[in-house]
């Protein structure tokens, strides 16, 4: 038989199967989780680029689309470059999990900062790219 308390704090458990309630859940999640001024600028990055998509996403302007590998419709967004965050691919966890693994092996992300004069303003930028390996 499954428990249905928390294990934390013994209340009842309304995430069964998970250990912890909702409470104590959120509360371990905002203690241990980086705050956004802790994360690194490529870090920041796609993390923009991800909130980005999202929000169309939520405004129905960028709509959710099956697997493109096997057609699952629990499919997941995957962002083959971070500096288009509209040009996403739908795939699958497993998919997804697989495409991670092959650019792992394949590309390294470079991050670079330059600077560019616009007018009399020098701006920083931050460009990322793919170099193979």
């Amino acid at each position: 038989m499954r428990k249905t308390t928390c294990s934390k704090c013994g209340k009842p458990n309304d995430r069964l199967p998970q250990k912890y309630c909702k409470v104590c859940h959120a509360t371990y999640a905002r203690n241990t989780r980086p705050k956004y001024n802790e994360l690194t600028d490529l870090q920041k990055f796609k993390a923009n680029a991800r909130s980005y998509t999202k929000v169309y996403l939520k405004r129905k302007k960028l709509i959710k689309q099956p697997c493109q590998v096997c057609q699952n419709n629990e499919s997941q967004m995957h962002h083959p470059d971070y500096n288009k965050p509209l040009d996403v691919i739908w795939l699958c966890r497993e998919h997804h999990l697989a495409e991670h693994a092959k650019n792992d092996v394949i590309i390294e992300k470079i991050q670079k900062t330059i600077e560019v004069q616009v007018g009399t303003t020098v701006l920083e930028v931050m460009v990322i790219i793919d170099k193979p390996i």
